[in-house]
This record gives structure tokens, C-alpha cells and sequence, in this order.
């Protein structure tokens, strides 16, 4: 079930004629004859590499001599390749008859599915020109699958197996491709290698600069706070304390002389009278 459920996934995602992938890559093709013929070339070209490398994948997961033959833990027995449970198997199954099913109610001719999905009627199309990228779309994907299996169908796929032939080849080019034309190791060296130095320098720069600058003004807050501290303990309160002593001390002589009793003012006002007569009395007899 395993292997009949791929296959058709496979020719679906190749555009094989009659499964649902046929249609949308012809509808693809379309498009791209309307830009012109290069761009049209290039669809084409990419649709036989999509069905090339899709062979090569059915012949490498289901043809050969399995890959693994030690058990996957320490004391636990090698476990053949076995049906998946049901729980994997039926999504299989539904999905590989949607695969088939949606290229016959999808077609351009019946657009059936395509009126579903966007709630509005859609005309049939019957254009000599979609004609032409329906058989441009079958060819791709049969020249594929053909060129697939003339390369890997002689090739004893094991563990112990010899270089791929497209290896043997171009080596060159098979390594580009293998390594994802190197976007991973170009990513690694710009982003995250520059990333990591500038983050050291950063941090080097947090440590050296930056925290030491913020220590010293640190220290420099400390230190003017004691000094305030000692201006305003030593200089200002003491200044202000003997200055408001002496205020508070005048203004308790001053205050006897305001106390509200008759008596005191009279003997006060009696002291200055004779004290009076005395200087008058003093300077008659001088003069």
C-alpha cells in the first residue's frame, strides 16, 4: 500500500497524463508560453527535472537492498520494512485517490473543482494552444521518468553501492547540488559567524568600555554625594546652627523685655528716667 500510494504521489507530482498534477503543470506551461518561448523552455526543462529526480527516488526508496541493517538500539532486534499501521496507511489511501480523482474533475475542458473552490462559474477552455502545452507537459514528464530509469536502472542501490552516476559525471555540479549550492554555508559565514564576532566585540566592548564607564561615573556619584554629604554636615548645618543659636539667644534677651508684666515695665521705665536725670543733672554741672 506503501509503495502504490507513493507511486502515485509521484505521478501526480510529476504532471504524469490522467492524475491531478497533469493539469495544474499544464496550466503552468500555458502561462509561461504566454511570457515567451524561453521562459516556456525553462518550465519545460524544470517539469523533466521534477519527473528525473522523482524516478531516481521511487528507484532508491522501494528498488535495491535496504539501507539500514543494524538495529536502531543496542540489544534490539533489526526490524525488516514493514506496512505502516492504519493510522498512516488510510491518509495514504485518501490522499492517493484525491490524486487521481481531482485530475479528472479538474480539467481545463471541466473545470469543476475550480468552480467549487471559488464559488462562481468558470468556463471551459478549448484553446488550440492548450493543446500544445498538454502534449509539451506529457512529454516532459515522460522524458523524465525515461531518462530516470535509463540512468539508475542498472545501478545496485545498497549501502555498499558505488558513486551515483550523476557523481561519476559531473562531479563538480553533483556536489553544488548535493550541498544546496552552498546557501547553508554561505548563511553560516555572513550571518552567523559575523553575527557571533559582532556580539564578541559587543560584549568586549560591554565589558571594557561600557561597564567600566558606568562604574567610574558610578564612582564619581559616590564620591560627590560624600562630599555633599560632608559640605552639608560640617559647613552648612553647623554654620546654621551657630547662626540660629545666636538668633535663638537674642531673641530670649529679647523676650524678657516682652513678657507682658506692668511691674517690669514701670521698673524698666523708672531705671531709664533716673538714669536720664543722672546725665542731665551731670551735664549742667559740666557746662
Amino acid at each position: 500500500i506503501t509503495f502504490l500510494t507513493f507511486l502515485v504521489g509521484t505521478l501526480a507530482l510529476i504532471g504524469f497524463p490522467g492524475f491531478s498534477g497533469f493539469f495544474s503543470k499544464d496550466a503552468i506551461l500555458a502561462l509561461a508560453y504566454e511570457r515567451g518561448l524561453p521562459i516556456f523552455a525553462l518550465a519545460a526543462f524544470t517539469a523533466l527535472l521534477t519527473a528525473f529526480y522523482m524516478t531516481r527516488q521511487m528507484l532508491y526508496v522501494f528498488f535495491g537492498q535496504p539501507r539500514r541493517t543494524s538495529p536502531l538500539s543496542e540489544g534490539s532486534p533489526v526490524r525488516e520494512p514493514h506496512e505502516s499501521p492504519r493510522v498512516m496507511v488510510i491518509p495514504l489511501i485518501i490522499l492517493a485517490f484525491f490524486a487521481v480523482a481531482l485530475g479528472f474533475i479538474g480539467t481545463p475542458m471541466w473545470p469543476w473543482f475550480q468552480s467549487f473552490l471559488e464559488n462562481k462559474p468558470i468556463q471551459p477552455v478549448n484553446e488550440s494552444g492548450l493543446l500544445l502545452t498538454m502534449v509539451f507537459s506529457a512529454i516532459a514528464a515522460l522524458g523524465g521518468i525515461a531518462l530516470g530509469w535509463m540512468v539508475y536502472r542498472r545501478r545496485t542501490i545498497s549501502p555498499d553501492a558505488e558513486k551515483d552516476p550523476l557523481e561519476i559525471w559531473r562531479p563538480d555540479l553533483f556536489s553544488l547540488l548535493r550541498n544546496k549550492y552552498y546557501v547553508d554555508e554561505a548563511y553560516e559565514w555572513v550571518f552567523v559567524r559575523l553575527t557571533a564576532a559582532w556580539g564578541g566585540f559587543c560584549a568586549l566592548l560591554e565589558d571594557l568600555l561600557w561597564s567600566g564607564l558606568a562604574q567610574l561615573a558610578g564612582l564619581v556619584v559616590v564620591g560627590l554625594s560624600w562630599l555633599n554629604r560632608l559640605i552639608d554636615e560640617y559647613v552648612i548645618n553647623i554654620g546654621f546652627d551657630i547662626v540660629s543659636g545666636r538668633f535663638r539667644q537674642g531673641g530670649g534677651v529679647l523676650s524678657r523685655w516682652q513678657s507682658g508684666k506692668v511691674q517690669n515695665y514701670l521698673r524698666a521705665m523708672g531705671l531709664g528716667l533716673a538714669i536720664l536725670v543722672l546725665i542731665l543733672i551731670w551735664g549742667c554741672r559740666g557746662s
